[in-house]
């Protein structure tokens, strides 16, 4: 299946800032996504959950199955609407760090 989280790479292009980064506000997100899990087709791999809660974010990316339903949900929460230039480095090691974690996908397999 396709990767189902993700996060904005564009905000941590730049190896270093000389201005900070200005969300305006702050702001929330959340998705959930149900598949529904052909007959012919198991779940062979799924995720582990991931929850990362830092001084700027908290993100939360959860699997779970019930039945023949595959349900994702993705919660994003903006605890500060500015990055400050010394922050910058410590923001993007956790934003790479969270883009590795996230890049996991669901296997399904057939059932014979």
């Amino acid at each position: 299946m396709p990767q189902l989280a993700s996060v904005d790479a564009s905000i941590v292009a730049k190896d270093k800032r000389n201005f900070p980064i200005d969300f305006e506000i702050l702001d929330g997100k959340e998705t959930i996504i149900e598949y529904e899990i052909p007959h012919n087709f198991s779940i062979k791999y799924m995720p582990d959950n991931v929850t990362e809660d830092t001084p700027w974010i908290k993100f939360i990316a959860e699997y779970s199955r019930n039945d023949n339903k595959l349900i994702f949900s993705q919660r994003q929460e903006l605890k500060k609407n500015v990055i400050e230039v010394k922050d910058y480095p410590a923001f993007k090691a956790f934003h790479d760090k969270l883009a590795r974690q996230i890049k996991q996908r669901v296997i399904l397999e057939k059932v014979k």
